[in-house]
C-alpha cells in the first residue's frame, strides 16, 4: 500500500492555488521590489507533477483549482497544465496581467478553464504604463478575445491608487 493512499481523509480542503512561475514581464511599483531577483532560475513543477497532486488533492475533496503566478502565461505549457487537471475537479481558473491572454484565450477555454481573473489597475494608458511598465493594449485586447471565446466570468482586479486611480473606479467597474 503506497503512503499516499494510507493519507487519512482531509476535511474542508475544497480551493488550491497553484503558482506556475514566480517570472512576470510586468514591473509592477506594488509588487515588485529592487532585491528581488525575478531573473533566478526556478524550480517549476512539470505538468505531469501537477496533475499528481491535483488528482491526489481531488481524492480528499479539492473541488477548485487556481492557477496564479508571478504571470502563469510565461509557461508555455500552461494549456497543457489546464487540460491535464480540469478532468479531477469541479472549477480551474488563471489569474492573470492579461498581457498574453489575446493569444491563449481560446486555447485555455478549449482546455477547459472555467474563470479568468484579470489585473488591470488603470484604463489610462499612461497610468499604466507607469504602474505596471508595461503597455495596456494588449491587456485590453486580451479580455475582448477571452469574452469572445466565451468566457463568462471575468474578474477584474485592480489596486485603487488615493489620488492617482480612485477616479477610474467606475470606468473599471
Amino acid at each position: 500500500m503506497s503512503k499516499l493512499t494510507q493519507i487519512p481523509p482531509v476535511e474542508g480542503i475544497s480551493y488550491l492555488r497553484i503558482s506556475l512561475t514566480e517570472s512576470c514581464n510586468f514591473l509592477c511599483r506594488y509588487c515588485r521590489d529592487k532585491t528581488t531577483d525575478f531573473g533566478a532560475e526556478e524550480k517549476i513543477l512539470t505538468p505531469e507533477r501537477i496533475e499528481k497532486v491535483v488528482k491526489v488533492f481531488s481524492k480528499y475533496g479539492l473541488k477548485t483549482v487556481r492557477y496564479t503566478g508571478g504571470e502563469p502565461l510565461l509557461r508555455t505549457d500552461v494549456v497543457e497544465i489546464v487540460k491535464k487537471t480540469t478532468g479531477y475537479v469541479e472549477d480551474v481558473s488563471l489569474t492573470t496581467n492579461g498581457f498574453f491572454l489575446k493569444k491563449y484565450a481560446k486555447p485555455l477555454k478549449d482546455a477547459g478553464l472555467k474563470r479568468l481573473n484579470v489585473s488591470l489597475d488603470s484604463l489610462k494608458e499612461e497610468k499604466f504604463r507607469w504602474i505596471t511598465g508595461a503597455e495596456l493594449e494588449p491587456v485590453l485586447e486580451g479580455l475582448e478575445e477571452a469574452k469572445k471565446v466565451g468566457f463568462k466570468n471575468i474578474k477584474i482586479n485592480t489596486v485603487a491608487v488615493k489620488n492617482f486611480t480612485e477616479e477610474e473606479i467606475d470606468d473599471l467597474l
